[in-house]
């Protein structure tokens, strides 16, 4: 995932940077509007953090330039103007969400995901990595001309995996997009459904491999043994 945060707060911006990183996010940081912008037209990126309150303009003007330019990345306000007629403000010119200061990092990163989950434009279409492709409706995963059905939770954790395939993936990440936040699921739940979708690859005959990376998490990787 790649994320562009706006904010004007240079010590809330290295505090998050650094709790992106261990998500395996990847930040851009910009503490104007201006900067905001010219980032936002230039990188592609996944989702937008946007401070209401910057040196330059205000969130509410960035929002109605990202409407004129057509950047259709999503957006989650975080601001300290917390009454009714703001949030309505934020909604009302484009935001697809908003999160009041202070705030826990959690609901944060929760929101992330549920914003992601609701804008995401082939939610609904195939994925493709390495010589798989799965559909998110059906919950097939394909490798040439061999086909299996993933369970209703394999197909979460499959999910979480293949979004982000290539990268590692914290344990506790995937338990909390699978089974929510504060669920009391241990790693030997979440290691027994990456143990099914290793053997669902298998059965296909694939090269993709779910890689587990001792003490962090696991990686979807192609052509590389599985350890």
């Amino acid at each position: 995932m790649k994320l562009l945060l706006i904010d004007d707060d240079v010590q809330l911006c290295h505090i998050l940077k650094n709790k992106f990183d261990k998500e395996n996010i990847d930040s851009v940081i910009c503490h104007t509007g201006k900067d905001g912008i010219s980032k936002a037209l230039s990188v592609k990126f996944d989702i937008i953090i946007l401070d209401c309150m910057l040196p330059d303009m205000s969130g509410i003007d960035i929002l109605k330039k990202f409407l004129f330019d057509k950047i259709s990345v999503p957006v989650i306000m975080l601001t300290a103007l917390g009454t009714l007629q703001d949030k309505l403000n934020g909604l009302g010119n484009g935001a697809d969400d908003y999160i009041v200061k202070p705030f826990e990092f959690d609901e944060l990163m929760a929101r992330i995901h549920s914003v992601l989950r609701r804008t995401d434009p082939i939610a609904n279409t195939d994925y493709h990595y390495g010589d798989i492709s799965y559909n998110i409706e059906s919950h097939i995963l394909q490798c040439g001309k061999e086909a299996v059905q993933l369970s209703k939770r394999e197909s979460l954790v499959f999910e979480v995996l293949v979004k982000e395939a290539g990268k590692v993936i914290s344990k506790d990440t995937i338990i909390n997009n699978v089974w929510g936040e504060n669920s009391y699921i241990d790693d030997g739940n979440l290691g027994n459904y990456i143990y099914f979708i290793r053997n669902r690859l298998k059965t296909i005959h694939s090269k993709v491999t779910v890689k587990t990376v001792h003490g962090i998490g696991y990686e979807l990787s192609f052509g590389n043994a599985n350890d």
